[in-house]
């Protein structure tokens, strides 16, 4: 196969730092000059809620052409190109349509509950402290081309908590679609949950294209727990409690088709691991 352009399609995280550094690494040790692998190169400037599939350019075009032409550079040069992270979820359509290469996806999911929990580190959706500061908003059910505009009627009435478990439905729901319209044939699901594990990395690899030896892959899970890696970790500020969730049954659904079946969650544990008040 000639070389290829791929992009992660996640919520955000979901291990996409971890998983940069690692492909980084992994590259350095084999000498491979010809894969570019870049994490969140735009940010916030992709503007999902602005920017839709059906119309990516809404929003800072000049911004979002120039990181396009920047892409068809290096694969003009031969390289393989990979962006992981999380903000390019609405435009991978749009990029399928215009790059001359294969673009593969791969589908990064974590279970809903500690996906939404793991945004509240970072205030997602929580009012601010000051009146004039903007409030962190991943995603709305008023933007154009939202998948689940049911919440629009009560999107006031939630919690941070809930509008975060919204935000994991979108754009999961997004990646379903994607998959059953196409036109994108290389496709790639891997859980969080399983990532640091050899089987999944092995498939990540070959997925890829890569070379990686035995050695390298069985000491993933020794690397992960010694070098985990969040810069953007914090506490939580927000109440939560995660049984929430059962108030959504779209999100229930969604997270079934997944395979996230256990959606109760200790309090305990998820207290010990997140480290956050609850509600009582």
């Amino acid at each position: 196969m000639k070389n290829y352009a791929c992009f992660i399609l996640s919520t955000g995280r979901c291990g996409t730092q971890w998983l940069t550094r690692y492909l980084i690494e992994l590259l350095a040790q084999h000498s491979n000059t010809n894969t570019e692998v870049r994490h969140e190169p735009l940010g916030n400037q992709y503007a999902p809620i602005a920017n839709a599939p059906s119309a990516a350019l809404t929003t800072n075009k000049d911004i979002i052409e120039q990181h396009l032409d920047d892409i068809q550079q290096f694969l003009a040069r031969g390289k393989n190109y990979i962006e992981t992270g999380f903000p390019c979820w609405r435009h991978i359509s749009w990029f399928a349509d215009r790059l001359k290469v294969p673009v593969k996806v791969i589908h990064l999911t974590r279970h809903p509950v500690y996906t939404s929990v793991s945004w509240l580190k970072l205030n997602a959706f929580v009012p601010p402290f000051l009146p004039h500061l903007p409030e962190k908003e991943l995603f709305t059910p008023f933007a154009p081309g939202a998948k689940l505009p049911c919440y629009q009627q009560n999107w006031q009435q939630l919690s941070p908590f809930e509008k975060c478990l919204y935000y994991w439905g979108e754009v999961h729901m997004q990646a379903l679609a994607y998959q059953q319209d196409g036109p994108l044939n290389h496709w790639l699901n891997i859980s969080y949950e399983t990532l640091f594990t050899k089987q999944s990395l092995n498939r990540l690899t070959q997925f890829l294209g890569l070379t990686a030896t035995a050695g390298q892959i069985s000491a993933s899970k020794e690397y992960c727990t010694e070098n985990k890696i969040d810069s953007y970790g914090g506490m939580i500020q927000a109440d939560v409690n995660p049984e929430e969730i059962f108030r959504h049954p779209e999100i229930i659904k969604l997270a079934n088709t997944l395979g996230y079946h256990e959606l109760t969650i200790d309090k305990q544990t998820l207290r010990a691991e997140e480290q956050f008040p609850f509600s009582q």
